[in-house]
């Protein structure tokens, strides 16, 4: 194993060749939860921290250690503190809005894991202290000592035009970060105010926390999902291509499908969704889907099963031998480069290269799932029978699929209507030979219109 330390904190190789980061305050050593991919990503680590530290420090308050970190048992001297005075003993009994943060996340026992690691990063650098880009790199991230954020603001004292002034210093380069951190934060007051720490909920923001504009979904036809499935490299992608846009699987839900997960020789083919892969931290993490109806089996088209079936024998080499592992005999569909559950970014590398080539720059690979529920929706699929393929929870979600296919039935209604009186045109153009061209305009404008 080799070491890499740097002036603040100490990176380590693993075997593994991921790294651990660590860091030494007050004597003792705390370790990063989870490892990092690379080493940049470990050292972009230490510096939040650091961050985060200096800044209590030159408050003079204690540091409290962040969701993300884990104490070592024994004591270690070989790093200084990097504190540039002693910290203050903590403030007497009120309860200031970091600390109700923390309990809230922790009492939140059923958030996933991904969900907790995203809140947990909102809280810490847009509610609590308020994160800003560094003004030469334009990269690395610093706080902003002009805008304190709410952290050390009393429950009690949290009020409307408090609230606001936050939102107001809060940087509004990513709009739909800063309303997700809005709307964590009026949740947050929200049980402030049933436990009587408030009396009203002060977030009260006109325009603050509302969804940022839909992007417009380019809805791939079938010969296009085809032709970007027969684009995309590594080949192995193509089959992922193919469910994604006939079958409607999320991202994560592709990725962690396993070879026995495709029910294909039954009278009703199907692909049993029971698994999705998300990140948390730096790690990916297996785990149940996004939600409890995305434990779903959906049919596979049979026009699939061929290239299904092809898929497995070449790329999935299934052992039932009971002298391997459960992952040899059920071995993971599109694997990453790594052997493991591929990252999001892998696939999406892939997808940008093979939708370049085919025509459809700025498609995103969840424009598959989107395709796939409103061409179900052309198909005459109901809207619970929408709800039922696409594992959504509300109803309404799947309506959309409906209005997107409502609308683009008008796009193909109208592209036939251009057709068919282009060619009436044509038509009565050869039969009115001997019109003058002002009776021949007319007709065409009357037929067209």
């Amino acid at each position: 194993m080799s070491d890499s330390r740097r002036r603040w904190g100490k990176l380590r190789r693993l075997p593994s060749g991921r790294w651990q980061a660590s860091f030494v305050v007050s004597g003792n050593r705390y370790f990063a939860l989870d490892t990092f991919e690379d080493q940049d990503a470990g050292a972009g680590w230490l510096a939040h921290v650091r961050d985060d530290i200096e800044l209590a420090a030159r408050r003079r308050e204690p540091w409290e250690m962040p969701n993300d970190v884990r104490l070592s048992g024994a004591p270690h001297r070989d790093l200084p503190t990097p504190t540039s005075s002693p910290a203050a003993p903590a403030a007497s009994g009120e309860l200031t809005l970091r600390r109700f943060a923390s309990q809230w996340v922790s009492e939140n026992s059923d958030l996933r894991p991904g969900t907790r690691e995203r809140y947990s990063r909102l809280i810490r650098r847009q509610i609590l202290n308020i994160v800003v880009r560094h003004p030469k790199t334009e990269q690395r991230r610093s706080w902003d000592e002009t805008r304190p954020g709410l952290g050390d603001v009393p429950v009690s004292e949290l009020t409307a035009s408090v609230v606001e002034s936050w939102w107001a210093d809060l940087p509004k380069d990513h709009r739909r970060s800063a309303d997700a951190a809005y709307q964590l934060l009026k949740s947050m007051l929200a049980t402030a105010v049933k436990r009587g720490l408030l009396s009203s909920n002060p977030c009260d923001v006109r325009g603050a926390g509302k969804p940022s504009a839909v992007r417009h979904a380019e809805l791939l036809e079938p010969t296009d999902v085809i032709a970007i499935a027969d684009a995309i490299r590594p080949p192995r992608l193509r089959a992922l291509v193919l469910i994604g846009g006939f079958c409607g699987l999320r991202s994560g839900e592709l990725r962690a499908l396993r070879a026995k997960d495709l029910d294909l020789d039954s009278q009703r083919p199907v692909i049993r969704v029971r698994r999705g892969v998300t990140r948390v931290g730096s790690k990916l993490v297996e785990g149940p889907p996004k939600t409890a109806a995305g434990i779903r089996d959906v049919p596979v088209p049979a026009a699939l099963i061929v290239d299904l079936h092809l898929h497995v024998e070449v790329y999935c080499d299934v052992v039932t031998s009971s002298a391997v592992t459960s992952s040899d005999r059920n071995p993971l569909l599109f694997p990453g480069n790594n052997g493991g559950c591929m990252t999001e970014s892998e696939l999406r590398r892939a997808w940008v290269r093979a939708t370049e080539q085919t025509g459809h720059e700025g498609a995103w690979v969840h424009d598959l799932r989107k395709s796939a529920m409103t061409l179900s929706a052309l198909s005459g699929a109901s809207v619970r029978e929408l709800q039922t393929l696409a594992g959504h929870v509300d109803a309404a979600t799947s309506m959309r699929y409906q209005q997107l296919a409502q609308g683009h039935l008008l796009e193909v209604t109208d592209r036939t209507s251009q057709a068919i009186a282009r060619a009436m045109g044509e038509t009565v153009a050869e039969q009115i030979g001997g019109a003058s061209d002002d009776t021949l305009r007319q007709i065409l404008k009357l037929l067209q219109g």
